[in-house]
């Protein structure tokens, strides 16, 4: 009776052992499912807020950047006037520097109306001293 009673008994506990891999691999799946989802959205998350950030960044530089080009084509452009002007005022006739000089005053005032506020500064409306330095035969 004693090796019908340890047979049976081994026969119970390979089935309670084959029951509770079954129920211990049904619970892992269940709950390593939701878990290792998480894990990956978090990951997911974590990698977008990054992606995010650095792109927030890029476009800042870019408008900085821009910015400078933008200030540095309008001084450009307000240099070359300023030479225009001299140049018209000493090779052609005062009148037709004070003309430019005043039309460079008003599209830089259109371009940036605060500049020559803040800084004091404007563009001389007149450059020819006096009567002017060409005689009446090359105007």
């Amino acid at each position: 009776m004693n090796t019908e009673f340890s047979t049976e008994l081994l026969i119970i506990a390979l089935i309670c052992l084959g029951v509770g891999i079954a129920i211990g691999v049904q619970l892992t799946r269940m709950f390593s499912g939701p878990a290792k989802q998480k894990r990956h959205l978090s990951e997911e998350l974590r990698e977008n807020v990054q992606s995010s950030a650095t792109y927030r960044h890029e476009v800042t530089e870019h408008f900085v950047r821009t910015t400078t080009l933008l200030k540095n084509l309008t001084n450009s452009y307000a240099d070359l006037h300023q030479h225009m002007a001299d140049s018209a005022t000493k090779l052609a006739s005062p009148e037709t520097g004070r003309e430019l000089a005043e039309a460079s005053a008003v599209q830089l005032e259109l371009i940036l109306p605060e500049s020559s506020e803040t800084d004091g500064t404007q563009v001389p409306k007149d450059y020819a001293p006096g009567n002017g330095i060409l005689s009446e035969d090359y105007r």
